[in-house]
């Protein structure tokens, strides 16, 4: 037993702090993924920190959907859009 045990940790030699950490979200990640930031989670006792697993939750969006690596929306339009010089269609290509 620890006589007197330092007030920050309690005589675990061990603290827990809150930080922030900004990292690389891949292009086109899913849902469900889970990302490994090495060295950036906890460490034992004397140890070297280990990893850090990040698990990805993707946030649907009100007018986009996911179909695997496709995104898709609906358009409604009617048949004078599409005669008409109003009417126009992009396609992106990543």
């Amino acid at each position: 037993m620890i006589r007197n045990p330092c007030t920050t940790c309690r005589g675990k030699g061990v603290t827990h702090q809150s930080v922030k950490e900004t990292i690389n979200i891949p292009k086109g990640v899913d849902n469900g993924v889970n990302l490994r930031v090495s060295k950036k989670g906890h460490s034992g006792l004397g140890g070297p920190p280990g990893d850090l697993m990040v698990a990805v939750k993707v946030k649907p969006h009100p007018y986009f959907k996911r179909d695997g690596s496709d995104i898709l929306t609906d358009q409604f339009i009617t048949i004078s859009d599409v005669s008409s010089s109003r009417f126009s269609l992009t396609f992106y290509s990543f």
